[in-house]
């Protein structure tokens, strides 16, 4: 019990009774959000128990927030993932306060304060076709979607973890595989039973993510069991 609350304080986490306890939600409720991809899975300790970061209480009381507005799930998710755009009508402080946080669209200065990288990081990952070009907006403006900010947010996490910007810039050398891919998918959707309905395609290509998921993990750990017997 004592390295779990150590592990708990020193990296922010806290047990989902507590979570629950500070957003208002119930634990199935919590679950649920998880697996509807509201949320990222938690920090597994064990078999029966995970942690969960504190910055979870700010995402789920933006769920409630927008669900209160009427908003879906899937809208919701639709707009995490930068699929999606929300259309602010109300003016409550909510939506005051979180303008910044519910914007679809991002100057190329506000683009790189928001990831928290360097202008040098940024334009190798433009040159390395690691992220999107900003696209030219109706007022003339060159932006980055949301989309393009959680994707930002990904390799600036990956860099903060030890990973470094000259090591990320192999993932271009995966385009062939991301290629492959992206074909394997298209022929997902064209087996699909109304290939018009955009709720069918939307779910095929979210199954079809967590079955590469699924089977990218099983190789995982197939390569870990066989360094552990070679070491």
């Amino acid at each position: 019990m004592k390295s779990l609350k150590n592990t708990s304080k020193s990296n922010k986490y806290i047990q989902i009774g507590e979570l629950s306890e500070l957003t208002g939600v119930t634990t199935a409720t919590i679950n649920f959000y998880i697996r509807s991809g509201l949320l990222p899975p938690p920090k597994k300790i064990n078999k029966t128990r995970a942690l969960y970061k504190k910055s979870y209480v700010k995402k789920i009381k933006e769920i409630k927030t927008l669900q209160s507005e009427g908003i879906t799930l899937k809208g919701i998710k639709q707009f995490f993932d930068g699929t999606g755009n929300i259309n602010i009508t109300t003016s409550n402080r909510y939506k005051a306060d979180k303008k910044q946080t519910l914007k679809s669209s991002y100057t190329i200065d506000e683009f790189i304060e928001v990831i928290g990288v360097t202008k040098s990081t940024y334009h190798s990952l433009i040159t390395l076709n690691l992220l999107n070009k900003p696209a030219r907006s109706s007022n003339g403006f060159h932006v980055h979607s949301r989309r393009d900010v959680i994707i930002g947010k990904a390799y600036t996490r990956l860099i903060n973890y030890g990973v470094s910007a000259k090591f990320l810039s192999r993932h271009h050398l995966y385009n062939k595989l991301s290629l492959s891919e992206a074909r394997f998918l298209q022929e997902h959707l064209a087996e699909s039973n109304d290939p018009s309905d955009p709720d069918i395609n939307q779910s095929i290509i979210a199954s079809f993510d967590l079955v590469r998921r699924y089977m990218r993990s099983n190789e995982l750990e197939n390569l870990n069991r066989k360094n552990q017997r070679s070491n």
